[in-house]
């Protein structure tokens, strides 16, 4: 895992000075590069944002509710637009702005739980969170599938797949939608599925597999996933509630 950037940005002194150090010690116990960026000056921070050069392994430590002009969800869509890849994790009493956050084109890559009569469980969140980034990290994202497609090979780079679902009316064909164009396969999505383990790849729906870093927002209401490069998904409330409860769990 290549060194890293780790940004902080938390309000309330004690507990910035205590996630600060949880970050410090799991990131060493598991033997991450990193550089340690913890934000004094919020509003200067918020500033430099659309002059900051995002990496896509930049990892990013968001208070939710900050007594600052934007708060944590603000801060977090001005860096998604930015960057699609980096890892946003939301620092938060409670989770009942998570539909918000998703319609925000945020796509957060997880939450932290704070339990003020529970500090100490921020460090096990914390330390969870950094074995699933280097998890995630280990996978050469830019490996390609190959599938035969009659007498010819294809090879598709995983990183340009934004969704792939049954064809309709044929269980044994699939359609795989890239970032340019749409290929039809003669492959069932049971066997497609097993191609994916990647965390961003969300498997567990029937008839589809989703790249989330593509979402760009859920319209539940009218049962509609749209996705980056102008693709939409007409999806029933079971499926979008799934794939939120993904997201956001």
């Amino acid at each position: 895992m290549s060194k890293v950037n780790i940004y902080l940005v938390e309000d309330n002194f004690l507990h910035r000075e205590f996630i600060e150090q949880s970050i410090i010690t799991s990131a060493e116990k598991l033997d991450i590069r990193y550089r340690m960026h913890t934000t004094f000056d919020i509003a200067n921070f918020i500033n430099q944002i659309d002059t900051h050069v995002i990496m896509d392994n930049d990892i990013y430590f968001l208070d939710i509710d900050l007594n600052e002009t934007l708060s944590g969800i603000d801060i977090a869509e001005k860096i998604r637009k930015k960057n699609h890849q980096c890892y946003i994790y939301f620092i938060t009493f409670h989770q009942d702005k998570s539909l918000e956050i998703v319609n925000r084109h945020i796509l957060p890559s997880g939450y932290l739980i704070k339990d003020p009569d529970n500090l100490d469980s921020i460090s096990e969140q914390i330390q969870l969170t950094f074995e699933k980034i280097q998890q995630r990290e280990k996978h050469t994202f830019t490996d390609n599938i190959i599938l035969k497609n009659g007498s010819e090979q294809l090879f598709l780079p995983k990183k340009n797949i934004i969704f792939i679902q049954t064809l309709a009316g044929s269980k044994n064909y699939s359609l795989i939608h890239l970032k340019n164009h749409t290929h039809s396969v003669r492959y069932q999505i049971s066997a497609l599925k097993l191609l994916f383990d990647e965390n961003n790849f969300y498997t567990n729906l029937k008839s589809f597999i989703i790249n989330t870093d593509e979402i760009t927002s859920i319209d539940r209401k009218l049962g509609i996933i749209h996705f980056n490069y102008g693709y939409e998904l007409y999806a029933s409330k079971k499926i979008i509630n799934k794939l939120l409860n993904h997201l956001t769990g």
